[in-house]
Order: structure tokens, then sequence, then C-alpha cells
């Protein structure tokens, strides 16, 4: 057998030891009429429960919030399709820009002064042209070839969908920063329930009567059976009393 199995036989026997045993020393207990429930102290509270209730509760919150992001992303997915669809709508020859050659005098004149004479002016008659843009026909507003207006209706859409799927993305880091809650009351838990646990030969011992009895109870059970505790309330249901 190798190492590993045998410690997971010895751990599995001992767990099974002390089962037998804890229910050979309640047995003895109720036989002998030397317990009551008033004779059963509870405390300190074990929050094993708070640690489930909040992490679920955690769990919740941030389930929620992805399936709203999901219902978002579905909704800008939607927009970002109805927004391809309009620009495939665009059409530049409905809005061709076209140059009319409208003519204009560019002529112009220099002087001459030859050393021998008197100066002259020589006048350069020239027609230029330029082009002077038709407005374009078009069905949508502005005269644009695409109707402009839907499409950043659409990617207007898309940025208010965007920010929303940031505000969910933050408060899902928000709830995930409570797991450290989770987390204390989970050490605290396994601190109650290593102090509260006897071993095998203990078990021994409690049933010869040499040694008192502890045991983790649920506070259902604490409750339901009334013994004395310092809390009267369980702080969660789930929690456990260690009892002895």
């Amino acid at each position: 057998m190798d190492k590993q199995k045998k410690h997971i036989f010895l751990k599995s026997s001992g767990i099974l030891l002390g089962s037998i045993l804890l229910f050979i020393c309640l047995n003895t207990i109720n036989d002998e009429n030397s317990a009551s429930a008033q004779d059963f102290f509870c405390d300190p509270e074990i929050p094993i429960g708070e640690s489930f209730e909040k992490a679920l509760e955690i769990a919740n919150d941030i389930t929620d919030e992805i399936q709203n992001i999901q219902y978002i992303a579905s909704n800008a997915i939607q927009a970002a399709e109805r927004a391809v669809e309009l620009s495939m709508e665009c059409d530049i020859n409905k809005c061709q820009p076209v140059c009319d050659k409208v003519p204009y005098d560019c002529s112009w004149s220099e002087t001459i002064c030859p050393p021998m004479g008197a100066c002259y002016t020589v006048n350069h008659p020239k027609t230029c042209y330029r082009c002077e843009t038709r407005q374009c026909s078009s069905q949508y507003p502005s005269n644009t070839p695409c109707p402009k207006n839907q499409i950043q209706s659409e990617y207007s859409k898309i940025e208010s969908f965007f920010n929303q799927i940031n505000g969910s993305s933050g408060r899902i880091d928000a709830f995930y920063q409570n797991k450290n809650e989770v987390k204390d009351n989970l050490y605290i838990a396994r601190q109650g329930f290593n102090s509260c646990s006897l071993s095998p030969s203990e078990w021994v011992d409690a049933a010869e009567g040499n040694k008192s009895v502890k045991m983790p109870l649920g506070c259902v059970t604490v409750l339901r059976e009334n013994f004395s505790r310092k809390e009267e309330e369980c702080k969660s249901l789930f929690n456990f009393f260690c009892c002895q």
C-alpha cells in the first residue's frame, strides 16, 4: 500500500472509529441519565453557514450581472448588425461630386520698358475655368449618400450598451472584493471545528467518563434541543456551535 492510500485509509478509519465512539458515548450518557440538555453549553458559534450564505449571495449577485451583460451584449450586437445593414445602403453614385466648368477671366498684363524707348503695357487675355460642385440629390437628410442619422443612432445605442456593460463589470469587481469576508469566516470556522473535535483516543476517554465530551452541533439541533448557549439566536441556521 503506497503512502497516499495508507494516509487515506488511516484517515477514513479514524473518522469511522470516531463516529462509532461518538454513538457509544452519547448512548452511554443517555442510558446513565448522567447528562441532560442543560448539561451542554454551546459556544462559540462556528460561522460555516455565514461563509456559505455569503458565498452564495456573491455568486447570485455575480450571476445576475453576467446575465445582464449577456442581455445587453445581445442588444449591442443587434444594433451593430443594424448599423452594418444601413451602411450597405450607401451609394456614392447618388451624390457623386461633378465638376461643372465655369469660365472666368484670368487675363494678365505686364509693363515693358525698352532701353532706348518709352515703356508700354502688354495685355495677355486668358480665360480660366473653375469647378462648382453640383448639389447631389439624395433621399437622405443633408443630401448624403448614406442614412447618416440612422447609422449614428445605432452607434449611440452601441455606446450606451458598452457603458452599461462597463457598469456591470465594475459591480462584479466590487462583489468579488467581498471574498475576503468569506475567507475570514472560513478560517474562523476551520479553527472552530479543529478545536471542537476529539481524536479517537479522546472519544474512548470520553466514553469511559475520563474526559468531557465536546462536539460541533448544528444550530438547528441546538435550538431544537434548547441547549444552553451564549448566543440565543444563530447568525445563520447553517452555522454550528461547539458544545461540551
